[in-house]
């Protein structure tokens, strides 16, 4: 399945990569990044539910949203539709009865909860888009929130899988404390350093 699906990774890959090195020059090389990302967001939502799929389907959507919030050519109405496409590619993820493809590959999984935290993260950051009702458009914000509630259910089930004994916290309050402890010897240094 990845041979299958690594040539679509590669060239999505290229599109991003090359979106954001012409996106401020030609307002024609924005509009084919927006025609091809409509036709792509159309497959999305009839392709595979592979649990392998899991990862270029949210980069996909996670290309979309970067596009969505960069793009200067698009008026209010085209950027709620667009988003309204993005929104429905990623639901369709989980349209399907859940799969897993739980096995000894940590790093592929480690990647998708990465990748998912960004899709989070490019949501919010989109969440003003289409959060009112425009003519003949509704308001986008219920189907926003009800992805975002199962992208947290999603990334909460790999991170079990993942971190079994709840390690990421315990890391995260080690670097917590740890960092407190620095700030607190950089403190009682620069304190005895004046006192002198």
């Amino acid at each position: 399945m990845y041979n299958l699906l690594a040539p679509h990774s590669r060239l999505l890959q290229f599109f991003a990569s090359h979106y954001n090195a012409t996106r401020l020059g030609n307002t024609d090389t924005q509009k084919t990044f927006l025609r091809l990302l409509d036709a792509t967001l159309d497959r999305v939502t009839t392709s595979t539910p592979h649990p392998m799929a899991r990862e270029i389907r949210f980069q996909i959507v996670l290309f979309g949203l970067r596009v969505l919030k960069t793009s200067t050519t698009m008026a209010a109405v085209s950027q709620m539709r667009l988003k309204d496409k993005i929104l429905s590619a990623a639901l369709s993820w989980f349209s399907a009865a859940p799969r897993w493809s739980f096995g000894s590959n940590m790093l592929q999984l480690k990647t998708e909860i990465r990748l998912l935290s960004d899709v989070m993260a490019a949501l919010k950051a989109t969440s003003m888009i289409g959060a009112n009702a425009a003519p003949g458009i509704k308001s986008l914000q219920p189907k926003e929130q009800l992805l975002l509630l199962l992208l947290e259910s999603e990334q909460a089930k790999l991170l079990v899988w993942v971190y079994p004994l709840a390690e990421p916290a315990k890391s995260q309050f080690a670097v917590g404390h740890a960092n407190k402890l620095a700030i607190e010897a950089s403190t009682s240094y620069a304190t005895s350093s004046e006192r002198r």
